[in-house]
């Protein structure tokens, strides 16, 4: 709706109601435009609703969200009412700009509140003809009562599940200090399930307040593995540029290895440009071997051609055996990259048994065009027993037609 341009008013006033003809995010549709008369909640209450009815209203929205709408696959964006979107949420930070706004649409039945959707001011929402009643000069103080009333209803009433998760997420988009209290209140919570979505937001939405936030989290010792787990992924998620340093603090220094392999994957999953460096630092120095196989992964996350290189060093020669055998794997799950020749170098070298046999069950993973052309090839040449019978055991799981025929021609000879 463009709020800019008052609409045409094409029916007469009905009580506090008037009814127009108005475009709803580039859809005509029937509007009705009340003014509230105490709470949201009482306001929707004394509206006639037979079956179903949508109401709406603005708030001003939390900067640096992009813009909350739906997405298809190339690129549109628009929501339809009573129709899901296939992708939801604020995912063009940095695109489109910020929206200022934020329209909350609500579906009202006879039960209770049957949908949320909460979109930025220039998100096209078209209606396909449904009548919308907009309400008027609604606060931020008033949105966050009906929103967090919303959450608090147990899952026996009109709230479902998915109408409290697109309040939560409403709650987070909205501006304020108010907003990020509720939003820290959910994330202290008891139910686990709203808990960690609360975490989410708060480093999805929430800027620098958010990232204070995220680091008490990690701070509090009551906290459990698996929230502090979360606060680190939504660090990952935090547009605050401190988010990377602590990424970067948490994987090189905190005392439990769980969460510091945690942020190294996180690190290298955002592609930070200290990701490389980082992952580095810590496989020189870590002991633990849990950490170790997660910093190669880790790195094999990296998208650059220095992470690449680094990962074949590591399979070539690496003082810990744990590292070369992980980045030997890690090597013939890129798709994108063809590992073969090292991969082949290696299991034909001169390395321990362990590393030569790691290096046969990697081309056995490559694509199935070069694993099939790599264990034949192994099982061809001049290599020892235990790697010919290793290749042999892996080309024997393919389906591969050339697989099939040189087995074939085998048996032929015999």
């Amino acid at each position: 709706m463009n709020r800019n341009k008052k609409p045409t008013r094409t029916l007469t006033l009905i009580g506090l109601t008037v009814l127009a003809t108005v475009v709803v995010r580039g859809a005509t549709a029937e509007v009705s435009r009340v003014s509230l008369n105490g709470t949201v909640a009482e306001t929707i209450k004394a509206q006639e609703v037979k079956d179903s009815q949508w109401f709406a209203y603005d708030v001003e929205m939390e900067p640096g969200n992009g813009m909350p709408c739906c997405y298809q696959r190339d690129g549109e964006a628009k929501c339809e009412l009573d129709k899901k979107g296939k992708y939801y949420g604020g995912i063009n930070k940095g695109k489109l700009g910020d929206s200022k706004n934020l329209t909350v649409y609500l579906k009202k039945e006879r039960g209770g509140i049957a949908r949320l959707l909460s979109v930025g001011d220039a998100c096209k929402v078209e209606s396909n003809g449904i009548s919308v009643t907009y309400l008027e000069k609604v606060s931020q103080k008033e949105s966050l009562l009906f929103l967090d009333d919303l959450m608090v209803k147990s899952d026996h009433d009109a709230s479902p599940n998915n109408v409290k998760h697109a309040a939560l997420a409403s709650i987070a988009w909205h501006k304020g200090k108010k907003a990020h209290q509720l939003l820290e209140e959910y994330s202290k919570g008891n139910d686990t399930k709203y808990r960690k979505q609360a975490i989410f937001w708060l480093g999805q939405a929430r800027n620098k307040a958010g990232y204070h936030s995220l680091n008490d989290i990690l701070q509090e010792s009551k906290r459990t593995l698996s929230d502090k787990k979360k606060a680190i992924f939504a660090l990952s998620e935090n547009s605050y540029p401190k988010s990377v340093d602590k990424l970067i603090a948490l994987a090189k220094k905190h005392e439990n290895k769980t969460l510091r392999a945690e942020a190294l994957f996180w690190l290298a999953n955002k592609n930070a440009p200290k990701a490389l460096s980082t992952i580095q630092t810590v496989i020189a120095k870590e002991n633990s071997k849990y950490v170790l196989e997660k910093a190669v992964f880790a790195l094999s996350q990296v998208e650059s051609d220095d992470a690449w290189k680094l990962l074949l060093a590591y399979a070539k020669q690496h003082s810990k055996t744990v590292v070369r055998e992980k980045a030997i794997f890690w090597l013939s799950q890129n798709k994108e990259r063809n590992a073969l020749p090292v991969l082949m170098e290696i299991a034909e070298g001169k390395d321990a048994r362990k590393v030569r046999e790691s290096a046969v069950f990697s081309i056995s993973q490559l694509d199935k065009e070069y694993a099939t052309k790599g264990l034949i090839q192994l099982i061809k040449n001049d290599n020892p027993k235990f790697i010919k019978q290793k290749a042999i055991f892996w080309l024997g799981q393919s389906d591969e037609p050339e697989a099939l025929d040189y087995f074939a021609s085998v048996l032929a000879k015999h």
